[in-house]
């Protein structure tokens, strides 16, 4: 039975990016719309397994975007990024 909702999601989200092209070009960038697809499969089935839910998190889609636009991590990134910025007169606070 998850199979068949998995292939439901993923039909309404190919739908919803066909009918607005320019969206997903906007979301993907130049990257061929299939691997995109396959890694929101791999996610989702994930996703089905663990969570027992289908959608998507907005930080599980900021991933796949990341990952398949420059091949980094958003853990590595986000582990990387500090809230303060060297300056001449002291650290400033970047909030």
């Amino acid at each position: 039975m998850k199979n068949i909702e998995l292939e439901i999601y993923l039909n309404k989200l190919k739908t919803f990016f066909e009918k607005t092209p320019n969206q997903l070009k906007e979301l993907i960038g130049d990257v061929d719309p299939t691997i995109f697809y396959n890694h929101v499969r791999i996610v989702v089935e994930d996703n089905i397994n663990t969570q027992n839910t289908l959608e998507l998190t907005r930080s599980q889609m900021l991933e796949i975007i990341l990952k398949i636009n420059t091949k980094t991590s958003f853990k590595k990134i986000e582990t990387s990024v500090n809230g303060f910025m060297s300056h001449h007169m002291g650290f400033i606070c970047l909030n």
